[in-house]
């Protein structure tokens, strides 16, 4: 009496007609929140910014910067949102919005470290913490589980 041949396990092979199991959206879904949200916050500070450069300083003392700064914040703003929705819609197009975006996040948060880096620990620190979102969505987004989650849309 032998032991019996082809008993399941947990590293038995799959047998005729069993599926893969489905790819797990978790990273996807993770990038494109994170995405959604800075994307909304970036509108609603391009927003408000706007409007209280037009409403309460004067026009004497509005430089060009002042009003272009909400325009490309809420235009930043505007294309993360982009991105989440389309990623959260298991689209390749949204996964390269989240990464582009985020890779430009991590460059303005370069160059406000650097730029507050002598202003003391406080500053850099904040501007540290603040570099972790988009380094957070720029990692879900180009991990593999995302694009095998795309690729198994039903």
């Amino acid at each position: 009496m032998g032991y019996p041949q082809g008993t399941p396990g947990p590293y038995a092979p799959q047998g005729f007609g069993q599926r893969p199991p489905e790819p797990n959206g978790v990273t996807a879904i993770l990038a494109a929140a994170i995405s959604l949200g800075t994307g909304g916050l970036c509108v609603f500070g391009a927003i408000s910014v706007g409007i209280h450069t037009f409403t309460k300083v004067e026009p004497e003392y509005r430089s060009s910067d002042a009003v272009s700064l909400p325009l490309y914040v809420g235009l930043a703003g505007f294309f993360c949102l982009l991105g989440g929705l389309l990623l959260a819609l298991r689209t390749t197009v949204g996964r390269v919005f989240v990464i582009v975006t985020s890779v430009v996040g991590l460059i303005f948060s370069v160059i406000q470290i650097t730029n507050v880096a002598h202003n003391g620990p406080g500053l850099t620190m904040f501007a540290l913490v603040e570099s972790a979102v988009p380094l957070a969505a720029l990692i879900l987004a180009a991990v593999p589980p995302t694009g095998r989650w795309i690729a198994a849309k039903p």
